[in-house]
């Protein structure tokens, strides 16, 4: 029997396609949760995987985040607790929209709350000193994106 570097499979640990498609299907379930900032043994647990494999796939995941971020200037991550509402501006919109258009109505269908909604939104869209205020009870700003820097050089 052959071994790679210590691997006795090295293409997927020997699974067959239908239980490699399988296994890739829960890691994308894992970096959904993984997004959401579950815990590990929650996920390992529902997933009916051990948590050591969550653990990993979560490393992987943050490995190429990690590299994504890198390799784009205009982005930028900040890692926030699992739940966090003055630190999350749609708080402060959902807050405007309490006090506003969803206040003292009883809605008689879900299509006049959906509407409700919608006007709000859109009142709100249209008044950008009020996502702004949203934003600045976070402490976070709107930048535009920096502007590439090239420089010509130029031959005579």
């Amino acid at each position: 029997m052959r071994y790679h570097r210590g691997v006795r499979y090295p293409q997927g640990g020997g699974l067959t396609a239908e239980r490699h498609q399988f296994r890739e299907e829960l890691r994308l379930k894992a970096a959904e949760r993984f997004a959401r900032g579950e815990a590990s043994s929650m996920i390992a647990k529902d997933l009916r995987v051990s948590v050591r494999s969550v653990q990993r796939w979560r490393q992987m995941w943050d490995e190429g985040l990690k590299k994504f971020a890198e390799s784009r200037d205009w982005l930028t991550i900040y890692y926030l607790p699992p739940y966090a509402p003055d630190l999350n501006p749609v708080e402060g919109i959902y807050s405007l929209l309490r006090g506003g258009w969803l206040s003292n109505v009883a809605f008689s269908t879900p299509e006049h709350l959906v509407r409700r909604i919608r006007r709000g939104l859109r009142h709100i869209q249209y008044r950008s000193h009020l996502i702004e205020g949203c934003l600045a009870e976070t402490g976070l700003t709107i930048r535009p994106p920096a502007q590439p820097t090239t420089s010509r050089v130029q031959t005579q």
